[in-house]
Protein backbone atom coordinates (compact mmCIF):
# COMPACT_ATOMS: atom_id res chain seq x y z
CA UNK A 1 0.00 0.00 0.00
CA UNK A 2 1.34 3.27 -1.30
CA UNK A 3 1.59 6.19 1.42
CA UNK A 4 -0.09 9.40 0.46
CA UNK A 5 2.28 11.80 -0.95
CA UNK A 6 0.60 14.72 0.15
CA UNK A 7 0.55 13.17 3.69
CA UNK A 8 3.91 12.92 3.08
CA UNK A 9 5.09 16.23 2.35
CA UNK A 10 3.42 17.39 5.59
CA UNK A 11 4.65 15.51 7.86
CA UNK A 12 7.93 16.86 6.00
CA UNK A 13 7.05 20.55 7.07
CA UNK A 14 5.74 19.51 10.58
CA UNK A 15 8.86 18.07 11.38
CA UNK A 16 10.74 21.42 9.71
CA UNK A 17 8.80 23.35 12.04
CA UNK A 18 9.68 21.64 15.10
CA UNK A 19 13.29 21.52 13.78
CA UNK A 20 13.21 25.26 13.16
CA UNK A 21 11.55 26.07 16.61
CA UNK A 22 14.07 23.67 18.95
CA UNK A 23 16.83 25.48 16.92
CA UNK A 24 15.44 28.90 17.72
CA UNK A 25 14.97 27.62 21.59
CA UNK A 26 18.65 26.80 21.50
CA UNK A 27 20.00 30.07 20.27
CA UNK A 28 17.82 31.87 22.91
CA UNK A 29 19.13 29.76 25.26
CA UNK A 30 22.99 30.42 23.97
CA UNK A 31 21.96 34.06 23.95
CA UNK A 32 20.94 33.92 27.75
CA UNK A 33 23.80 31.53 28.38
CA UNK A 34 26.14 34.43 27.01
CA UNK A 35 24.51 36.81 29.46
CA UNK A 36 24.37 35.48 32.32
CA UNK A 37 27.97 34.52 31.34
CA UNK A 38 29.15 38.34 30.94
CA UNK A 39 27.83 39.12 33.86
CA UNK A 40 29.26 36.75 35.99
CA UNK A 41 32.61 37.40 34.76
CA UNK A 42 32.04 41.31 35.65
CA UNK A 43 30.67 40.71 39.06
CA UNK A 44 33.44 38.48 39.64
CA UNK A 45 35.74 41.30 38.73
CA UNK A 46 33.90 43.96 40.56
CA UNK A 47 34.03 42.24 43.62
CA UNK A 48 37.42 40.97 43.92
CA UNK A 49 38.12 44.25 43.43
CA UNK A 50 36.01 45.27 46.05
CA UNK A 51 37.33 43.41 48.15
CA UNK A 52 41.13 44.09 47.54
CA UNK A 53 39.96 47.38 48.27
CA UNK A 54 38.63 46.53 51.30
CA UNK A 55 41.38 44.68 52.84
CA UNK A 56 43.99 47.35 52.76
CA UNK A 57 44.05 50.59 53.31
CA UNK A 58 47.23 50.67 50.68
CA UNK A 59 45.17 48.75 47.94
CA UNK A 60 42.49 51.25 48.58
CA UNK A 61 44.40 53.93 47.70
CA UNK A 62 46.02 52.37 44.96
CA UNK A 63 42.70 51.94 43.93
CA UNK A 64 41.66 55.57 43.78
CA UNK A 65 45.48 56.39 42.39
CA UNK A 66 44.72 54.41 39.60
CA UNK A 67 41.21 55.46 39.00
CA UNK A 68 42.51 58.67 38.68
CA UNK A 69 45.24 57.83 36.25
CA UNK A 70 42.59 56.20 34.28
CA UNK A 71 40.58 59.19 33.70
CA UNK A 72 43.78 61.45 32.71
CA UNK A 73 44.40 58.66 30.15
CA UNK A 74 40.42 58.97 29.11
CA UNK A 75 41.11 62.33 28.64
CA UNK A 76 44.00 61.83 26.62
CA UNK A 77 42.34 59.79 24.26
CA UNK A 78 41.96 60.68 20.45
CA UNK A 79 38.18 60.10 20.62
CA UNK A 80 34.63 62.11 20.94
CA UNK A 81 34.14 64.13 23.59
CA UNK A 82 30.89 62.02 24.23
CA UNK A 83 33.03 59.35 24.85
CA UNK A 84 35.19 60.59 27.09
CA UNK A 85 33.03 62.29 29.78
CA UNK A 86 30.79 59.89 30.35
CA UNK A 87 33.34 57.44 31.24
CA UNK A 88 35.57 60.24 33.53
CA UNK A 89 32.21 61.00 35.44
CA UNK A 90 31.75 57.46 36.25
CA UNK A 91 35.29 56.41 37.19
CA UNK A 92 35.17 59.45 39.44
CA UNK A 93 31.73 58.42 40.83
CA UNK A 94 32.27 55.23 41.29
CA UNK A 95 36.24 54.32 41.37
CA UNK A 96 36.58 50.71 41.66
CA UNK A 97 32.99 49.74 39.54
CA UNK A 98 33.81 52.29 37.32
CA UNK A 99 37.85 51.33 36.45
CA UNK A 100 36.80 47.60 36.12
CA UNK A 101 34.05 48.98 33.58
CA UNK A 102 35.75 50.04 31.63
CA UNK A 103 39.08 48.10 31.57
CA UNK A 104 36.50 45.23 30.23
CA UNK A 105 34.16 47.46 28.20
CA UNK A 106 36.07 50.66 27.22
CA UNK A 107 39.87 50.14 26.67
CA UNK A 108 40.81 49.81 23.41
CA UNK A 109 43.38 47.49 23.85
CA UNK A 110 40.95 45.08 24.47
CA UNK A 111 40.52 45.16 20.60
CA UNK A 112 44.00 45.31 19.54
CA UNK A 113 44.29 41.98 17.65
CA UNK A 114 41.14 42.75 15.58
CA UNK A 115 42.67 46.37 14.68
CA UNK A 116 45.99 44.68 14.17
CA UNK A 117 44.24 41.99 12.20
CA UNK A 118 42.50 44.80 10.03
CA UNK A 119 45.13 46.70 9.32
CA UNK A 120 47.07 43.77 7.68
CA UNK A 121 44.05 43.49 5.97
CA UNK A 122 43.45 46.85 4.68
CA UNK A 123 47.44 47.37 3.45
CA UNK A 124 46.77 44.23 1.78
CA UNK A 125 43.95 45.22 -0.09
CA UNK A 126 44.81 48.88 -0.72
CA UNK A 127 47.37 47.87 -3.54
CA UNK A 128 45.21 46.77 -5.69
CA UNK A 129 43.29 50.22 -5.85
CA UNK A 130 44.81 54.05 -6.63
CA UNK A 131 42.90 57.01 -7.44
CA UNK A 132 42.62 58.62 -11.10
CA UNK A 133 44.19 61.70 -11.07
CA UNK A 134 43.01 62.31 -14.00
CA UNK A 135 39.54 62.13 -12.85
CA UNK A 136 40.54 64.03 -8.82
CA UNK A 137 41.45 67.06 -11.01
CA UNK A 138 39.21 67.34 -13.21
CA UNK A 139 36.62 67.78 -10.38
CA UNK A 140 39.07 69.91 -8.71
CA UNK A 141 38.37 72.23 -11.18
CA UNK A 142 34.98 72.03 -11.17
CA UNK A 143 34.05 72.42 -7.72
CA UNK A 144 37.08 72.48 -5.28
CA UNK A 145 35.03 72.08 -1.73
CA UNK A 146 34.15 68.58 -3.47
CA UNK A 147 37.59 67.54 -4.67
CA UNK A 148 38.84 67.95 -1.16
CA UNK A 149 35.79 66.02 0.42
CA UNK A 150 36.83 62.88 -1.93
CA UNK A 151 40.88 63.22 -1.46
CA UNK A 152 39.67 63.34 2.54
CA UNK A 153 37.48 59.84 2.16
CA UNK A 154 40.48 58.40 0.23
CA UNK A 155 43.58 59.70 2.28
CA UNK A 156 41.27 57.29 5.19
CA UNK A 157 42.69 54.34 3.67
CA UNK A 158 43.24 54.21 0.33
CA UNK A 159 40.99 51.82 -0.46
CA UNK A 160 38.09 54.10 -1.20
CA UNK A 161 39.00 56.44 -4.31
CA UNK A 162 36.59 58.66 -6.51
CA UNK A 163 35.30 57.14 -10.00
CA UNK A 164 34.11 59.40 -12.57
CA UNK A 165 32.70 56.91 -14.56
CA UNK A 166 30.41 55.08 -12.44
CA UNK A 167 26.22 55.14 -13.19
CA UNK A 168 24.48 55.74 -10.17
CA UNK A 169 20.63 55.13 -9.98
CA UNK A 170 18.74 55.81 -6.79
CA UNK A 171 15.87 53.96 -5.66
CA UNK A 172 12.96 55.80 -3.53
CA UNK A 173 11.49 52.59 -2.06
CA UNK A 174 13.02 49.20 -1.13
CA UNK A 175 10.41 47.37 -2.85
CA UNK A 176 12.32 48.92 -6.32
CA UNK A 177 15.63 48.02 -5.64
CA UNK A 178 15.15 44.41 -4.41
CA UNK A 179 13.51 43.72 -7.68
CA UNK A 180 16.36 45.48 -9.67
CA UNK A 181 18.36 43.18 -7.91
CA UNK A 182 16.53 39.90 -8.91
CA UNK A 183 16.82 41.27 -12.61
CA UNK A 184 20.48 41.95 -12.39
CA UNK A 185 21.49 38.64 -10.12
CA UNK A 186 19.51 36.36 -13.24
CA UNK A 187 22.78 37.61 -15.11
CA UNK A 188 25.27 36.67 -13.23
CA UNK A 189 28.04 34.74 -14.66
CA UNK A 190 31.58 34.78 -12.53
CA UNK A 191 30.31 35.88 -8.77
CA UNK A 192 28.23 37.00 -6.70
CA UNK A 193 29.32 39.03 -3.31
CA UNK A 194 26.01 39.65 -0.55
CA UNK A 195 26.69 40.91 3.46
CA UNK A 196 23.82 41.84 5.32
CA UNK A 197 23.28 42.84 8.90
CA UNK A 198 19.56 40.71 9.04
CA UNK A 199 18.27 38.05 6.62
CA UNK A 200 14.96 36.42 7.15
CA UNK A 201 14.05 33.45 5.16
CA UNK A 202 10.81 34.28 3.94
CA UNK A 203 9.20 35.41 1.20
CA UNK A 204 11.56 39.03 0.79
CA UNK A 205 14.55 36.40 0.51
CA UNK A 206 13.10 33.67 -1.47
CA UNK A 207 13.19 34.54 -4.84
CA UNK A 208 16.68 35.62 -4.20
CA UNK A 209 17.62 31.94 -2.30
CA UNK A 210 16.01 30.50 -5.37
CA UNK A 211 18.42 32.50 -8.19
CA UNK A 212 21.28 31.97 -5.68
CA UNK A 213 20.64 28.48 -6.01
CA UNK A 214 20.60 28.09 -9.73
CA UNK A 215 23.64 30.36 -9.90
CA UNK A 216 25.33 27.74 -8.17
CA UNK A 217 24.48 25.21 -10.38
CA UNK A 218 25.36 26.89 -13.34
CA UNK A 219 29.03 27.70 -11.79
CA UNK A 220 29.34 30.94 -10.79
CA UNK A 221 30.81 31.81 -6.62
CA UNK A 222 28.21 32.79 -4.64
CA UNK A 223 29.22 34.50 -1.45
CA UNK A 224 27.06 35.15 1.95
CA UNK A 225 27.77 37.11 4.79
CA UNK A 226 25.65 37.86 7.53
CA UNK A 227 25.59 39.34 10.99
CA UNK A 228 24.68 37.03 14.04
CA UNK A 229 23.13 39.23 16.09
CA UNK A 230 21.43 41.75 13.20
CA UNK A 231 19.92 38.04 12.00
CA UNK A 232 19.36 36.63 15.25
CA UNK A 233 15.35 37.63 15.37
CA UNK A 234 15.24 36.26 11.95
CA UNK A 235 17.08 32.99 11.38
CA UNK A 236 18.58 30.51 13.48
CA UNK A 237 22.01 28.32 12.84
CA UNK A 238 19.59 25.85 10.34
CA UNK A 239 19.93 28.74 7.46
CA UNK A 240 23.62 28.39 7.48
CA UNK A 241 23.73 24.88 7.10
CA UNK A 242 20.86 24.88 4.85
CA UNK A 243 23.30 27.60 2.66
CA UNK A 244 25.90 25.53 2.67
CA UNK A 245 23.94 22.35 2.05
CA UNK A 246 23.32 24.21 -1.42
CA UNK A 247 26.64 25.09 -2.33
CA UNK A 248 26.69 28.70 -1.42
CA UNK A 249 29.64 29.65 0.72
CA UNK A 250 28.44 31.30 4.32
CA UNK A 251 30.15 33.11 6.80
CA UNK A 252 28.72 34.42 10.09
CA UNK A 253 30.18 37.83 10.94
CA UNK A 254 31.15 37.47 15.18
CA UNK A 255 29.69 35.08 15.98
CA UNK A 256 28.38 35.08 19.89
CA UNK A 257 30.05 32.90 22.03
CA UNK A 258 29.71 31.63 25.71
CA UNK A 259 33.69 33.50 26.00
CA UNK A 260 32.86 36.52 26.16
CA UNK A 261 34.86 38.75 23.46
CA UNK A 262 35.15 42.68 23.47
CA UNK A 263 34.84 42.44 20.00
CA UNK A 264 31.14 40.91 20.00
CA UNK A 265 29.65 44.92 20.74
CA UNK A 266 31.13 45.99 17.27
CA UNK A 267 28.78 44.50 14.59
CA UNK A 268 28.24 44.48 10.72
CA UNK A 269 25.65 46.68 9.51
CA UNK A 270 26.82 46.69 5.79
CA UNK A 271 24.20 46.24 3.10
CA UNK A 272 26.02 45.06 0.11
CA UNK A 273 25.45 43.69 -2.80
CA UNK A 274 27.63 42.93 -5.74
CA UNK A 275 27.40 41.04 -9.30
CA UNK A 276 30.31 39.82 -10.97
CA UNK A 277 32.17 43.24 -9.91
CA UNK A 278 29.91 45.26 -12.63
CA UNK A 279 26.77 46.19 -10.47
CA UNK A 280 26.47 47.15 -7.29
CA UNK A 281 23.94 47.99 -4.45
CA UNK A 282 23.72 49.46 -1.13
CA UNK A 283 21.73 51.15 0.86
CA UNK A 284 19.32 51.32 3.72
CA UNK A 285 17.00 47.67 3.86
CA UNK A 286 17.66 44.23 4.83
CA UNK A 287 16.72 41.42 3.44
CA UNK A 288 13.62 40.86 5.61
CA UNK A 289 9.57 41.06 5.10
CA UNK A 290 9.33 44.30 7.13
CA UNK A 291 11.54 46.27 5.04
CA UNK A 292 9.34 45.57 1.64
CA UNK A 293 5.96 46.03 2.97
CA UNK A 294 5.30 42.59 3.45
CA UNK A 295 4.89 42.92 7.42
CA UNK A 296 3.51 46.01 8.57
CA UNK A 297 4.51 45.99 12.42
CA UNK A 298 5.46 50.23 12.08
CA UNK A 299 3.07 51.79 9.71
CA UNK A 300 4.54 52.29 5.90
CA UNK A 301 8.64 51.58 5.84
CA UNK A 302 10.29 54.28 4.23
CA UNK A 303 13.47 52.49 2.90
CA UNK A 304 15.97 53.44 0.02
CA UNK A 305 19.38 52.26 -1.71
CA UNK A 306 21.21 53.25 -4.65
CA UNK A 307 22.57 51.20 -7.83
CA UNK A 308 26.13 51.59 -9.32
CA UNK A 309 27.03 50.53 -12.41
CA UNK A 310 30.73 50.89 -13.29
CA UNK A 311 34.18 50.92 -11.96
CA UNK A 312 33.03 52.24 -8.69
CA UNK A 313 31.67 48.47 -8.32
CA UNK A 314 35.03 47.53 -7.32
CA UNK A 315 35.25 49.43 -3.97
CA UNK A 316 32.07 47.44 -2.70
CA UNK A 317 34.01 44.56 -3.31
CA UNK A 318 36.73 45.26 -1.44
CA UNK A 319 34.97 46.53 1.09
CA UNK A 320 33.16 42.87 1.47
CA UNK A 321 36.54 41.21 1.01
CA UNK A 322 37.93 43.52 3.84
CA UNK A 323 35.14 41.80 6.48
CA UNK A 324 34.73 37.95 4.51
CA UNK A 325 38.64 38.14 4.85
CA UNK A 326 38.99 39.39 8.46
CA UNK A 327 36.43 36.84 9.90
CA UNK A 328 38.01 33.82 8.53
CA UNK A 329 41.18 33.15 6.86
CA UNK A 330 40.54 33.43 3.12
CA UNK A 331 41.24 30.47 0.93
CA UNK A 332 44.85 29.91 -0.76
CA UNK A 333 43.82 31.64 -3.86
CA UNK A 334 41.39 33.91 -2.98
CA UNK A 335 43.05 37.57 -4.66
CA UNK A 336 41.47 40.66 -4.95
CA UNK A 337 42.10 40.95 -8.40
CA UNK A 338 40.17 37.85 -9.73
CA UNK A 339 37.37 39.76 -8.84
CA UNK A 340 38.21 43.15 -9.61
CA UNK A 341 36.25 44.41 -13.27
CA UNK A 342 37.98 46.75 -16.03
CA UNK A 343 34.06 48.32 -16.58
CA UNK A 344 33.74 50.31 -19.53
CA UNK A 345 33.58 54.03 -18.68
CA UNK A 346 30.46 55.41 -18.99
CA UNK A 347 30.90 59.44 -19.74
CA UNK A 348 28.47 62.17 -18.22
CA UNK A 349 28.10 60.25 -15.27
CA UNK A 350 29.16 62.11 -12.62
CA UNK A 351 31.58 61.35 -9.52
CA UNK A 352 30.86 58.59 -7.02
CA UNK A 353 32.48 57.73 -3.58
CA UNK A 354 31.94 54.07 -2.09
CA UNK A 355 33.12 54.25 1.25
CA UNK A 356 32.99 52.07 4.58
CA UNK A 357 33.80 52.80 8.32
CA UNK A 358 35.08 50.97 11.12
CA UNK A 359 35.01 50.73 14.42
CA UNK A 360 38.54 50.29 15.05
CA UNK A 361 40.14 53.35 13.15
CA UNK A 362 40.34 56.83 15.46
CA UNK A 363 39.00 58.28 12.56
CA UNK A 364 34.90 57.80 12.33
CA UNK A 365 34.89 58.37 8.71
CA UNK A 366 31.32 58.03 8.13
CA UNK A 367 30.35 60.59 10.56
CA UNK A 368 33.36 62.77 8.86
CA UNK A 369 31.21 62.45 5.56
CA UNK A 370 28.37 63.72 7.08
CA UNK A 371 30.35 66.82 8.76
CA UNK A 372 31.90 67.60 5.37
CA UNK A 373 28.73 67.86 3.83
CA UNK A 374 27.38 70.22 6.89
CA UNK A 375 30.49 72.54 6.48
CA UNK A 376 30.27 72.66 2.70
CA UNK A 377 26.91 73.23 2.40
CA UNK A 378 25.55 77.07 1.12
CA UNK A 379 22.38 76.44 0.33
CA UNK A 380 20.27 73.48 1.92
CA UNK A 381 21.03 70.46 4.04
CA UNK A 382 18.22 67.61 4.07
CA UNK A 383 18.92 64.79 6.24
CA UNK A 384 16.74 61.73 6.46
CA UNK A 385 17.44 59.36 9.86
CA UNK A 386 16.00 56.78 11.85
CA UNK A 387 17.63 56.92 15.32
CA UNK A 388 18.99 60.38 16.38
CA UNK A 389 21.67 60.71 19.19
CA UNK A 390 24.03 63.23 18.52
CA UNK A 391 27.59 64.33 19.17
CA UNK A 392 28.91 67.66 20.07
CA UNK A 393 30.87 67.54 16.70
CA UNK A 394 27.25 66.79 14.86
CA UNK A 395 25.42 69.78 16.67
CA UNK A 396 27.52 72.35 16.60
CA UNK A 397 27.62 71.83 12.85
CA UNK A 398 24.28 71.28 12.42
CA UNK A 399 23.79 74.44 13.98
CA UNK A 400 26.56 76.21 12.14
CA UNK A 401 25.24 75.76 8.55
CA UNK A 402 21.59 76.75 10.29
CA UNK A 403 23.70 80.05 11.37
CA UNK A 404 25.16 80.89 7.96
CA UNK A 405 21.59 80.82 6.49
CA UNK A 406 21.51 77.36 5.43
CA UNK A 407 17.99 75.33 4.95
CA UNK A 408 18.91 72.66 7.36
CA UNK A 409 15.83 69.95 7.66
CA UNK A 410 16.24 66.60 9.41
CA UNK A 411 13.24 64.05 9.03
CA UNK A 412 12.45 61.36 11.84
CA UNK A 413 10.21 58.37 11.80
CA UNK A 414 6.79 58.81 13.18
CA UNK A 415 6.43 55.53 14.10
CA UNK A 416 8.90 54.59 15.84
CA UNK A 417 10.67 50.51 15.48
CA UNK A 418 12.39 50.96 18.93
CA UNK A 419 10.04 53.48 21.61
CA UNK A 420 12.29 53.67 24.23
CA UNK A 421 15.43 55.04 21.98
CA UNK A 422 12.38 57.47 20.19
CA UNK A 423 11.41 59.27 23.25
CA UNK A 424 14.19 59.22 25.19
CA UNK A 425 17.01 60.18 22.98
CA UNK A 426 15.53 61.31 19.52
CA UNK A 427 13.56 63.66 20.68
CA UNK A 428 15.45 64.71 23.37
CA UNK A 429 17.24 66.90 20.27
CA UNK A 430 14.38 68.25 18.98
CA UNK A 431 14.04 71.60 21.67
CA UNK A 432 17.98 72.48 20.82
CA UNK A 433 18.10 71.95 17.17
CA UNK A 434 15.07 74.13 16.55
CA UNK A 435 16.26 76.60 19.15
CA UNK A 436 19.17 76.71 16.74
CA UNK A 437 17.41 76.89 13.42
CA UNK A 438 17.08 73.60 12.24
CA UNK A 439 13.71 72.44 10.93
CA UNK A 440 12.25 69.22 12.46
CA UNK A 441 9.57 66.56 10.47
CA UNK A 442 8.40 63.09 11.86
CA UNK A 443 7.68 60.89 9.03
CA UNK A 444 3.64 60.43 9.75
CA UNK A 445 2.86 57.39 7.09
CA UNK A 446 5.37 55.45 9.47
CA UNK A 447 8.67 54.19 10.03
CA UNK A 448 11.16 56.37 8.30
CA UNK A 449 14.45 53.84 8.02
CA UNK A 450 15.96 56.01 5.18
CA UNK A 451 19.65 57.22 5.78
CA UNK A 452 20.40 60.07 3.43
CA UNK A 453 22.16 63.63 3.25
CA UNK A 454 21.89 65.68 0.08
CA UNK A 455 23.17 69.22 0.12
CA UNK A 456 22.89 72.17 -2.90
CA UNK A 457 21.61 69.67 -5.56
CA UNK A 458 25.28 69.00 -5.57
CA UNK A 459 26.48 65.82 -3.55
CA UNK A 460 23.95 63.19 -1.39
CA UNK A 461 25.11 60.22 0.27
CA UNK A 462 23.16 56.51 0.69
CA UNK A 463 23.75 54.52 2.47
CA UNK A 464 23.68 52.20 5.63
CA UNK A 465 24.55 54.68 8.44
CA UNK A 466 22.32 55.91 11.43
CA UNK A 467 22.81 59.48 13.26
CA UNK A 468 24.00 57.49 16.32
CA UNK A 469 26.82 56.70 18.47
CA UNK A 470 26.47 53.06 17.35
CA UNK A 471 26.23 53.44 13.45
CA UNK A 472 28.66 56.24 13.95
CA UNK A 473 31.79 54.93 16.15
CA UNK A 474 30.84 50.84 17.13
CA UNK A 475 29.38 49.34 13.77
CA UNK A 476 30.75 48.27 10.46
CA UNK A 477 29.23 50.29 7.72
CA UNK A 478 29.44 52.20 4.13
CA UNK A 479 27.36 54.31 1.88
CA UNK A 480 28.42 56.50 -1.18
CA UNK A 481 28.92 59.67 -1.65
CA UNK A 482 27.74 60.81 -5.17
CA UNK A 483 27.95 64.07 -6.77
CA UNK A 484 26.84 66.28 -9.75
CA UNK A 485 24.38 63.72 -11.15
CA UNK A 486 21.11 63.06 -11.62
CA UNK A 487 20.69 61.05 -8.46
CA UNK A 488 21.11 63.62 -6.31
CA UNK A 489 18.23 65.48 -7.93
CA UNK A 490 16.53 62.28 -6.83
CA UNK A 491 17.61 62.02 -3.02
CA UNK A 492 16.42 65.97 -3.04
CA UNK A 493 13.03 65.31 -4.23
CA UNK A 494 12.40 62.29 -2.67
CA UNK A 495 12.91 64.00 0.38
CA UNK A 496 10.77 66.65 0.04
CA UNK A 497 7.76 64.90 -0.91
CA UNK A 498 8.38 62.80 1.95
CA UNK A 499 8.46 66.03 3.65
CA UNK A 500 4.49 67.16 2.27
CA UNK A 501 3.47 63.72 4.28
CA UNK A 502 5.48 64.62 7.88
CA UNK A 503 4.65 66.48 10.18
CA UNK A 504 7.02 69.83 11.09
CA UNK A 505 7.58 69.82 14.85
CA UNK A 506 7.87 74.04 15.76
CA UNK A 507 8.95 75.67 19.16
CA UNK A 508 5.53 75.68 20.57
CA UNK A 509 5.06 71.55 19.96
CA UNK A 510 5.05 69.76 23.28
CA UNK A 511 7.54 67.70 21.77
CA UNK A 512 10.19 70.43 21.09
CA UNK A 513 10.21 70.92 25.06
CA UNK A 514 11.46 67.81 26.18
CA UNK A 515 14.69 67.12 26.98
CA UNK A 516 16.54 64.72 28.67
CA UNK A 517 20.15 65.17 29.99
CA UNK A 518 20.89 62.12 32.04
CA UNK A 519 20.11 59.84 28.18
CA UNK A 520 22.75 62.21 26.27
CA UNK A 521 24.91 61.15 28.79
CA UNK A 522 24.70 57.66 28.82
CA UNK A 523 24.13 56.65 25.54
CA UNK A 524 27.96 56.47 24.08
CA UNK A 525 28.10 53.72 26.97
CA UNK A 526 25.14 51.99 25.62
Amino acid sequence: MKRDPVKKEQRKEAFRRVEKKNGRRNDILRIALIAFGFLVQLAFLVLLFLWLDSYSAWIDVAMRVIAVILMLVVFGRKMNSAFKFPWIIFIGTFPIVGAVLYLFLGNRFNKYGAYKRYQKIDSYLAQFVKQDGETLQRLGEENPDLANQARAVFSHNGLYPLYGDTEVKYFAEAKDGLEDMERELMKAKKFIFMEYYAIENKEAFRPIKDILIKKVKEGVTVRLFYDNIGSFSFIDRSFLKEMKGYGIDTRVFNPITLLTKIFMNNRDHRKIMIIDGKVGYTGGYNLANEYFGITHPYGYWKDTAVRLKGNAVNSLTLIFLENWNAIKKPHENDVPSDYLVKNEAKENQGYCVPYASTPLNSFPLAEDVYLNILKSAKKYVYISTPYLILSDDMIRELAMAAHRGVDVRLLTPGIPDKKLIYNGWTRSYYHDLIQEGVRIYEYTPGFNHAKLFVSDDLEATVGTVNLDFRSLYLHFEDGVLFMKNSAVSDVKNDLLSMMKVSKEITKDDKLARRTSRLARLIAPLL
